[in-house]
């Protein structure tokens, strides 16, 4: 059953294009996920980069269907040489990559207040 989902999951990204947003950390949420894959030996660009790679491949997912990816900040994300997204433009060129600097406000107003905090947290969920 949970491959027959899979494949339904899959199934309109394999037709169409779609927009990515990874993050490698640890910071907790509540999310929808498309998919959840464990880093096993590091958070490497080049290592998160052939875990999604692999996915694709196994799930016939074509990688030039990716129109745009949103990242942490993280270098292991954004650097020009060996960051994720340096990684995904070798094989999709035409991406449009996009930092997501949500996180930062979050630690930020977590720490000044709960009150902020809250207001950030309904901004991050509202629909």
């Amino acid at each position: 059953m949970a491959k027959d989902v899979e494949d339904a999951l899959c199934s309109l990204p394999r037709k169409t294009e779609f927009a990515l947003q990874l993050d490698e950390s640890t910071f907790p949420g509540n999310e929808e996920l498309w998919f959840a894959k464990e880093l096993v030996t590091d958070t490497k660009g080049e290592s998160t980069f052939l875990v999604l790679k692999a996915y694709f491949t196994e799930n016939k997912v074509p990688s030039s269907n990716i129109m745009s990816v949103a990242t942490d900040e993280a270098p292991s994300m954004t650097g020009s040489q060996r960051g994720f997204i340096a990684y995904l433009k070798q094989v999709a060129p035409d991406i449009l990559a996009v930092r997501c600097v949500i996180h930062r406000h979050h630690l930020v107003a977590k720490r000044l207040s709960a009150r902020l905090n809250s207001s950030l947290q309904y901004v991050i969920t509202s629909d």
